[in-house]
């Protein structure tokens, strides 16, 4: 059997229309299982000499309310108009 957690995944973006040369590396990796779907709990950027790690402490599948992805009023503001 394989151990779920070992799956990792490596995506690497090779920059394109800027004048960096600077390969990004995106790792994925320490995957737990939230029913039904393995979820990734920890991902890894690489950009030149810079590292970053972020570590999920807690995985839900509980659905969100709708009003979590409402914009602050003070940001609708500064959003142009609608017509």
């Amino acid at each position: 059997m394989v151990d779920e957690r070992a799956v990792r995944v490596k995506l690497e973006r090779l920059p394109r229309r800027c004048q960096s040369s600077t390969v990004t590396i995106l790792v994925f990796d320490d995957y737990k299982r939230v029913e039904p779907r393995l979820v990734p709990t920890r991902m890894t950027i690489r950009a030149g000499t810079a590292v970053r790690t972020f570590v999920a402490t807690s995985v839900t599948d509980d659905p969100l309310p709708e009003a979590r992805f409402e914009l602050p009023d003070a940001v609708k503001a500064l959003l142009p108009a609608r017509g």
